[in-house]
């Protein structure tokens, strides 16, 4: 979560400043960590500057807009969705636009891109907060209008973050709930609910 927060806020500044990024991914976002290895922060690298030619088209291509593989002109909801892309994979380490297959394939997930509505992020992880989940799923809308400036992602990441924490924070309690029900102990499982409901949790 901390990840996507500043590499959106890194992308907001970027797009403040007029200029658009066109080739973001994973390897040009550089994640800070401090001497205990906690991520203390994400920088958007390589701005501009199409390192397509090095990385490889292949590379490229999965994290490109409709608008981008249909050779229209790019905008800044062209990133959006890119990043929108990388945060999903951080989410769920899935490709969005690849999720028939274990093996990420280009030209298939180009067709994808193109033509497929994703898995909302809470349908592959149930422990992934709603409000989180459609935050990421509007970056990656297919029509560009349709997605939220970097800004609004931002404010919503933030306004969605404290909520998020204490969710993500309960999560093994939540789990082990789910386990005790699958396995019968239904008793077991519905008191550790009622616990978690008592500290003003609704499930």
């Amino acid at each position: 979560l901390e990840v996507n927060q500043h590499a959106f806020a890194g992308l907001q500044q970027l797009h403040q400043a007029k200029y658009l990024h066109r080739d973001i991914k994973p390897s040009n976002i550089l994640v800070l960590r401090n001497s205990e290895r906690r991520v203390t922060g994400a920088k958007l690298i390589d701005a501009g500057l199409g390192s397509i030619a090095r990385d490889g088209e292949h590379t490229a291509v999965l994290y490109q807009s409709p608008e981008q593989l249909a050779g229209a002109q790019t905008s800044a909801a062209s990133d959006v969705f890119a990043l929108g892309v990388v945060a999903y994979e951080l989410l769920t380490r899935t490709h969005p636009f690849a999720l028939a297959s274990s093996r990420v394939d280009a030209e298939a997930v180009a067709h994808n891109i193109a033509t497929v509505t994703p898995v909302t992020l809470s349908e592959l992880n149930r422990y992934i907060p709603e409000n989180l989940a459609i935050i990421i799923h509007k970056t990656l809308s297919s029509d560009p209008v349709d997605r939220p400036s970097a800004e609004e992602v931002v404010r919503l990441l933030d306004s969605a973050s404290a909520y998020t924490k204490q969710w993500l924070a309960i999560s093994p309690e939540v789990a082990k709930a789910v386990e005790l029900y699958e396995g019968g102990k239904l008793e077991e499982a519905a008191t550790l609910l009622t616990a978690l409901e008592r500290k003003g949790w609704a499930f």
